[in-house]
């Protein structure tokens, strides 16, 4: 089941922020090539304390004063010019509210698998011999687990002899074979079990309910170590990779000063690791092309697809 990702035919995606087009309710797509692509590189956001409407594109501004430039939608395809860039949100407030911050993570899961893999515009992981890419900032990397262990349950849930299951099947298996890579920017990978990151709601005490991601950060409970143990099993199983870049810097924020994800919590079930001198906001806003971390992500994308982006740079006067 093909996919171009080219821009033909999309007069009914809705036009967003500039240049980035809504494809359904947690779907927005930064960047589609002229053609046919040859890998997919999704993003997804962490943990917002309330709104988290405008995640999908604030997260990953470049760490330029005064930017206003999202380095996956403009520094990617001049690395990659035939990457296809996507951008996920998905309820992640820390607050409970009338509009936000009901979803747990197993709801969260279900439907970005509905959004992202059975929909029938986003066409995620459809496309033949095109790796997909999971990029994930904190809480986002949790989701990615999340969403790929969902679509391998409802894999398994379907009947293949059913004829109204047949294409849902096709997608699901589609879907999970392209999967070749997921990329943490500063993970709490043992969640609720690590006191770090239950330090960092102390500037969220005012809030009068927390939602159920926020409780999956800062509560010892079995999904979040079952989440992980299921993972690292499928991970192997798959011969999926997965590269950390970690914060090496406390992040100072109303009044909380602490290094929110530790060393050794960032560092569980991963392949290659980097340090950044960066706190866990300004971990995932680069700031230049050629800084160590855009190196180390760039490197994991050419590790995982094959794809050397020094040959997709000859001419970048055709990036748009």
């Amino acid at each position: 089941m093909g996919q171009s990702g080219s821009s033909e035919a999309r007069e009914d995606l809705i036009l967003t922020r500039e240049g980035i087009h809504q494809i359904n309710d947690a779907v927005y797509e930064l960047h589609a090539p002229a053609g046919v692509p040859d890998v997919e590189i999704v993003f997804f956001h962490g943990l917002q304390p309330f709104d988290y409407k405008d995640a999908h594109w604030q997260t990953w501004l470049t760490g330029a004063k005064n930017s206003n430039e999202l380095w996956p939608q403009t520094w990617l395809p001049r690395d990659f010019r035939s990457a296809r860039i996507l951008s996920i949100s998905y309820d992640s407030s820390a607050q409970e509210g009338s509009a936000a911050g009901r979803t747990d993570m197993f709801l969260i899961g279900e439907n970005l698998v509905q959004n992202i893999v059975l929909s029938k515009d986003a066409h995620v992981g459809q496309t033949a011999n095109c790796p997909v890419i999971f990029v994930g900032h904190s809480l986002g990397g949790l989701v990615i687990k999340k969403v790929i262990l969902s679509a391998r349950k409802k894999l398994d849930q379907l009947s293949p002899k059913r004829a109204h299951n047949v294409q849902d099947v096709a997608k699901l298996e589609s879907f999970l074979q392209n999967i070749k890579g997921v990329f943490y920017f500063a993970t709490p990978h043992q969640g609720s079990s690590m006191a770090d990151v239950a330090k960092m709601t102390d500037f969220i005490k005012v809030l009068p309910q927390r939602s159920e991601v926020l409780k999956f950060l800062t509560v010892l409970n079995k999904e979040g170590a079952r989440l992980n143990d299921e993972f690292r099993v499928w991970r192997e199983n798959n011969n999926v990779r997965a590269w950390t870049l970690f914060e090496l810097l406390p992040t100072i924020f109303a009044g909380f000063g602490k290094i929110v994800v530790e060393e050794g919590s960032a560092r569980f079930d991963a392949d290659k690791f980097y340090g950044a001198q960066e706190d866990h906001i300004s971990i995932c806003k680069l700031e230049k092309q050629s800084s160590t971390s855009y190196q180390f992500f760039t490197e994991f994308i050419t590790e995982c697809t094959g794809l050397d982006k020094r040959m997709h740079q000859e001419d970048d006067s055709l990036i748009v």
